[in-house]
């Protein structure tokens, strides 16, 4: 009884994974021209 638990427990997890990884990820160039990647939007004067 106790694998079968673990099993389901273990799907939970599998399923609830990408709920939890999602993120906004921004790209822009800066005024050198290299491609820059943040987790936060770019200042108003790129």
């Amino acid at each position: 009884m106790k694998l079968k638990q673990l099993m389901y427990l273990g799907l939970m997890v599998a399923l609830a994974t990408p709920m939890l990884v999602d993120a906004q990820i921004y790209k822009w160039k800066d005024k050198n021209g290299v491609t820059r990647y943040s987790d936060t939007p770019p200042t108003d004067n790129v």
